[in-house]
């Protein structure tokens, strides 16, 4: 088994917990946007029996519908990838330079480091803050997106 802290693997999941995390988030993204089973279906190409399955951790997704998923809610899916320690970031966004995008990054950072002051971030305060976490993270998957174009040669200023 490789070593976890030179590999950088995520801790192992159960199949129940990745359906459950499926099924919160379809459950979310239900009730967020006021869908029905059928709606969610339509887009998924599944019954709305199907999506009531998944919906209640009873059922396995297969990847052509996950992919379908994820095309139509994108970074909602977030929660369930977090199992596997990664996540989901638009690809394609382009990053401009401007102040409102820097102070959306000193703000987060400035509450980080007031956080971290006595040596770890507790669960509250990183609630906290997440709202300048989520927004500082989409800052920087932009410019992260802009510097993979630009070593690609194709993204400009």
């Amino acid at each position: 088994m490789p070593d976890r802290q030179f590999h950088g693997l995520a801790p192992d999941f159960s199949a129940t917990s990745a359906l459950q995390a499926l099924a919160d988030v379809l459950t979310e993204i239900k009730r967020r946007d006021q869908l029905t089973d059928g709606a969610i279906g339509d887009a998924l190409h599944k019954s709305p029996d199907r999506v009531r399955d998944y919906r209640l951790a009873d059922s396995d997704m297969g990847l052509v519908t996950f992919l379908r998923a994820v095309r139509r809610w994108g970074e909602d899916l977030n929660p369930v990838l977090a199992l596997t320690g990664y996540r989901l970031t638009r690809a394609g966004r382009t990053a401009t330079c401007d102040m409102a995008k820097g102070v959306t990054l000193s703000a987060a950072l400035h509450r980080v480091l007031d956080a971290v002051r006595d040596g770890k971030i507790s669960a509250d305060e990183l609630a906290g803050m997440a709202d300048e976490i989520t927004e500082a993270g989409a800052v920087m998957d932009e410019l992260r997106n802009r510097l993979a174009g630009t070593a690609l040669g194709s993204v400009s200023s």
